[in-house]
């Protein structure tokens, strides 16, 4: 089984910048399979293009764009790529990182998809302030990354304390119906619990305002399509659950200080 060191994937590099305890690489996936191997160090890649099959010895996951996985230091896993271009965006953490930054690696165990759109939200930040490459991202992205450990982090105590069943009931809801309009009374309905009760801890569990979650989902699934380039922005904001192309272009805006269009085309230059 093949070790790589810190720094080190398979695919071509588009893009690096080695801040010494975080290395980001922008990699372009070109093996159609890649053995069992693992790494030194702790990592997360987040899709950005086309499909990645990667199985540990546990389970199997069929990763798309938008999709984020977190690896903890040598575990064991091997990858296939489906025909097609698939571009991936690995961030890479030395121990002395995790130490400085009073961040227990040892509450983090295995690999995992995380799936909170709030992570895909704080990894569409990361990216994009990778784009910049000068004195300012290192402390915004690092910024970024502890936010990525606090919602870890609080996650596993909720999942630990036994979450209740109507959390997750709405957790599916709402990433499932995200293009539908969704009111408290309906979330009561489906789940038997008061519109007042999910009110009012709805921001413990799900790290997010309702609207801003919402939000969050949407604007996550529109930057998969942006990402694969085969819809206008129209046809994604209206996929996406948008009243129009300005509301859409409004929200992308205020959580990316950028526009879609200009954010395709930059997905397209690095």
């Amino acid at each position: 089984m093949e070790y790589l060191h810190k720094g080190k994937y398979y695919g071509i590099p588009q893009k690096v910048l080695n801040y010494d305890d975080i290395i980001i690489t922008d990699n372009e996936y070109i093996k159609s399979k890649v053995g069992w191997h693992y790494h030194e160090n702790v990592y997360f890649t987040y899709i950005l293009k086309g499909r990645l099959i990667e199985s540990s010895k546990t389970e199997t996951h069929n990763c798309m764009p938008g999709t984020l996985l977190y690896h903890n230091r040598q575990e064991p896993h091997y990858n296939i790529k489906p025909p097609g271009y698939t571009r991936g965006f690995q961030v890479e953490f030395s121990k002395d990182w995790f130490t400085k930054h009073s961040v227990k690696v040892s509450d983090f165990e295995g690999s995992s998809i995380l799936t909170n759109p709030l992570f895909n939200h704080l990894f569409n930040r990361i990216y994009r302030e990778s784009f910049f490459s000068d004195e300012d991202s290192l402390i915004s992205i690092e910024v970024l990354l502890l936010q990525v450990f606090g919602v870890m982090m609080r996650r596993s105590i909720h999942n630990s304390n036994e979450r209740p069943v109507w959390i997750s009931t709405i957790e599916s809801i709402l990433n499932d119906r995200f293009k539908e309009k969704i009111t408290l009374e309906f979330l009561a309905k489906e789940t038997g619990i008061h519109p007042v009760h999910i009110s009012q801890v709805f921001s413990k569990y799900f790290d997010s305002s309702f609207g801003d979650y919402l939000r969050k989902i949407r604007i996550g699934k529109a930057i998969n399509l942006i990402a694969d380039g085969e819809h206008t922005l129209t046809q994604i904001s209206s996929m996406c659950g948008f009243s129009d192309q300005s509301h859409f272009i409004r929200i992308f805006k205020s959580l990316y200080g950028i526009s879609p269009s200009l954010y395709r085309k930059s997905i397209k230059i690095h």
